[in-house]
């Protein structure tokens, strides 16, 4: 029986690999994927130029549900966005001024 955890984990890998061919191809390339295993997002910044940015709250907004069960946080090289202190608004100019320093 598959588990939803390999399931998970095959998706993710897929993004992955996609995402590196093209890079390979000199595109510039922005995933939004909740990819919870640590060791898979760090595979990537290996072996390519990528900015992590965490997206979280602290705030119960009832949809906890929804959440990977399985989520590693970030430990390096990450951009941290707490929506429990930052607006929507502010949350996207940040990632907007961060994804401006990697293209540019």
């Amino acid at each position: 029986m598959i588990t939803q955890m390999l399931v998970e984990k095959k998706n993710i890998e897929n993004v992955i690999t996609i995402a590196r061919f093209l890079d390979f191809k000199k595109f510039d390339v922005v995933i939004s994927v909740v990819a919870p295993f640590r060791k898979l997002r760090e595979s990537l910044k290996e072996t390519n130029k990528v900015k992590e940015f965490y997206v979280h709250t602290k705030k119960i907004r009832g949809r906890e549900n929804f959440f990977s069960k399985h989520y590693e946080k970030p430990e390096t090289d990450y951009i941290d966005i707490d929506t429990t202190v930052n607006t929507v608004n502010e949350s996207i100019e940040t990632i907007k001024i961060n994804l401006e320093k990697i293209i540019n």
